[in-house]
């Protein structure tokens, strides 16, 4: 009985791998496929994670676990990059490598795992180039990641899956997902006869299968696991991965066996033009989409500081009601001076666009919304491939123009700086970025940094000199707090109020006047403000690379 069975399911294979040979590539279109590799390679190489804008980084936050590919990103790099990635999530790093000493590093990877997720840590020996896992824990459920990357190598890293595919951990579901440069047409993989299949069977848009399609369709087949794209909902028609100069292809797949499928909720082919391979993956049971910035604390505000802003925010803030109660007051005027700086700043900005780079305008926004907008048709047959592929090559195009000149313009203004001074404020503007504090600095190691700061201990009171009694001390003068508001500096960071310097320093005489009565009404004996009983230290890098507490400015 078991050998019959044996007997069927080898004729079953012999028959469907006649199919596929059948349909394979002409040698003409495998040529065409190897220099479309190529492209690729050439491609990619321009549009790595430095290259990534705000936007980009702000996108990838709804997600709980992010594998990206092909960052080419080398070591020097990622020391640039690190600093970009969004601080929710725990990232592990495989450094792009070079091919030979003078070409561009090729290749990395990077696994994003949020925070409130639980990661289960494995003794894990050197990672393998071009793979990258990680196992978590949600709810009940234990879940292994496989990120994976193949560049002209499908049989050696089949053969480095087959450990993770053969072993079989109770209560592990496993995913597999990336890039494989291969073209599977609508093959599924394994095919067990059931009424799902019968009626849906597996979709794709590419219908071409080549050499590396039929090595890896004959992997999971024969470890009993499916691709999931074109079958899974969100994903029915089974959509274009790749768009390139040449054409279209499917060459990236999210792989798992039938437990993993029923829990697959929704498979989706992203609309992001800044990524080349998006695939999109919501599991049941795991949150779906996430609020964007869900939890997070809200921008705080600069606000809009020139001749016209200062005159606005003194004429939008006039005077700050006086309460009973000293804490509501002080509660009640921060919202208000907040609430000013906010509409300020908001007016001010629309109609703009608001991005540190000073190359980036609006034009490249509509473009972008163009690219996306040419996507969208296409995919829903309304519009042309061709026309998507020049309006995003037209996109990429008018970014490099715009870095170039505004290089061009920065070195054209430096040349033209009449002081030391100017020069080196160019220079800041360029390269100054403020450097992340180092999270694996522990706590401890901060608590015993600032202990030592302090003479050895947690807290420190500072008393004044004299003897005199509060009753004995003259109230605090007008111009004693006037003198202290225009010692203020401008620029610094905005303390845990969420208010600037700048609005203290120029919110004039009526601000002067409303501080003064706080102090007077502290110094009376009636309170002291829960807000000024504690302060936000914000360490800044003032030598090395802020590795240690050391590194930082006291």
């Amino acid at each position: 009985m078991i050998e019959r069975r044996r007997e069927e399911i080898q004729e079953g294979r012999q028959e469907r791998s006649k199919e596929i040979k059948e349909r394979q590539n002409t040698p003409e279109e495998t040529r065409m496929d190897e220099e479309s590799i190529k492209e690729v390679d050439e491609e990619n190489s321009r549009a790595g994670l430095s290259n990534k804008d705000k936007d980009f980084w702000e996108g990838i936050k709804e997600w709980e676990v992010i594998v990206m590919m092909e960052t080419w990103t080398d070591e020097k790099g990622w020391e640039k990059v690190k600093e970009k990635l969004p601080r929710e999530y725990r990232w592990r790093v495989q450094i792009a490598t070079r091919r030979n000493k003078k070409g561009r590093a090729c290749g990395g990877m990077l696994l994003g795992i949020r925070k409130s997720i639980e990661e289960i840590k494995e003794r894990r020996e050197t990672e393998e180039e071009g793979k990258i896992e990680g196992k978590i824990r949600i709810g009940e459920e234990v879940w292994r990641i496989i990120g994976i990357y193949v560049n002209n190598n499908i049989d050696e890293k089949l053969e480095g899956l087959k450990e993770r595919t053969e072993e079989g951990e109770k209560g592990v579901r496993t995913i597999i997902g990336g890039d494989f440069n291969a073209r599977t047409g609508e093959e599924e993989g394994w095919e067990e006869e059931t009424e799902r299949r019968v009626e849906r069977g597996r979709k794709s848009k590419d219908k071409k299968i080549n050499k590396e399609g039929r090595k890896l369709l004959e992997f999971i087949e024969e470890r009993g696991c499916m691709i999931l794209n074109g079958g899974t909902k969100g994903d029915e028609e089974g959509e274009y991965t790749y768009t390139r100069g040449r054409g279209e292809t499917v060459i990236d797949y999210i792989i798992g066996d039938e437990e993993v499928r029923e829990k697959v909720e929704r498979l989706e082919v992203g609309e992001r033009i800044d990524s080349d391979h998006p695939l999109i993956l919501w599991v049941r049971g795991s949150s779906k989409r996430r609020q964007r910035r869900r939890g997070a604390e809200k921008r705080r505000r600069r606000g809009i500081w020139n001749d016209e802003g200062k005159t606005q925010f003194r004429e939008k803030l006039g005077t700050i009601e006086e309460k009973r109660d000293l804490q509501e007051e002080i509660e009640e005027g921060t919202r208000k001076i907040r609430r000013v700086i906010e509409e300020n700043e908001d007016k001010n900005e629309r109609g703009t666009v608001k991005n540190k780079r000073g190359w980036w305008n609006e034009e490249c926004t509509e473009s972008k919304r163009e690219v996306r907008r040419e996507l969208r048709k296409w995919r829903k047959g309304k519009g042309e491939a061709e026309r998507y592929r020049e309006s995003r090559k037209e996109y990429r195009e008018m970014c490099d123009r715009k870095k170039k000149e505004e290089k061009e313009r920065m070195i054209r203004e430096i040349g033209e700086a009449k002081t030391e001074g100017k020069v080196w404020e160019l220079i800041g503007r360029v390269r100054k970025r403020r450097r992340r504090v180092n999270e694996e600095i522990k706590p401890e190691e901060w608590k015993e940094y600032f202990m030592e700061l302090m003479g050895g201990v947690e807290n420190r009171v500072v008393k004044g000199e004299g003897d005199r009694s509060r009753q004995e001390e003259e109230e605090i003068g007008l111009e004693e707090i006037r003198n202290v508001i225009k010692k203020l500096k401008t620029g610094k960071a905005i303390s845990n109020d969420g208010i600037p310097n700048e609005a203290w320093k120029y919110g004039g005489e009526e601000m002067v006047k409303w501080i003064w009565e706080v102090c007077k009404r502290v110094w009376r004996g009636e309170g002291w403000p829960e807000q000024w009983k504690e302060g936000e230290i914000i360490p800044l890098v003032k030598k090395g690379e802020g590795r240690e507490v050391k590194d930082y400015k006291e």
